[in-house]
């Protein structure tokens, strides 16, 4: 299947590939994270290393619930290692609209990425923050949030 990158809007983008794969994103992480240090020491990489650097060409949900004519979204999962925000902010239309009705998202609260969870709270003013759940590991959390 072709893997489609989605953001806060359409064009190109830097999009940083991770070489375990896990933590790829359209955020590059902070290389001076002490998060990242012990994580790429785990795997055997040097932090400066974990990276490659590529274009991609990104949509937006709203785009892609517009092509796709739907309707309704019951949970919009978003684990975006870092760009949930920008996911979001690509979603704004349809989440005005109420065609989102649930969303779940990690929250990284550690020095590997840039916290946005009050810019994302208040970009979903008209939802109800349902819920965190906390990873067995790091300072990682689901949140969910619900229609109000």
């Amino acid at each position: 299947f072709p893997v489609t990158i989605v953001g806060a809007e359409p064009g190109v983008a830097k999009f940083y590939t991770c070489k375990h794969k896990a933590s790829s994103s359209l955020i590059l992480p902070d290389l001076s994270s002490k998060w990242l240090a012990l994580k790429a020491k785990i795997l055997g990489f040097a932090p400066n290393n974990l990276y490659v650097e590529s274009q991609v060409v990104v949509t937006t949900v709203d785009q892609v619930v517009n092509e796709n004519a739907i309707e309704s979204i019951y949970l919009l999962e978003i684990d975006t290692e870092g760009a949930e925000l920008e996911v979001i902010k690509g979603a704004f239309k349809f989440l005005q609209l109420g065609i989102i009705r649930n969303i779940q998202l990690d929250h990284h609260d550690n020095d590997l990425k840039r916290n946005d969870i009050k810019e994302i709270i208040s970009l979903l003013s008209g939802y109800k923050h349902q819920k965190s759940i906390k990873h067995y590991f790091g300072s990682i959390t689901e949140e969910f949030f619900s229609l109000k």
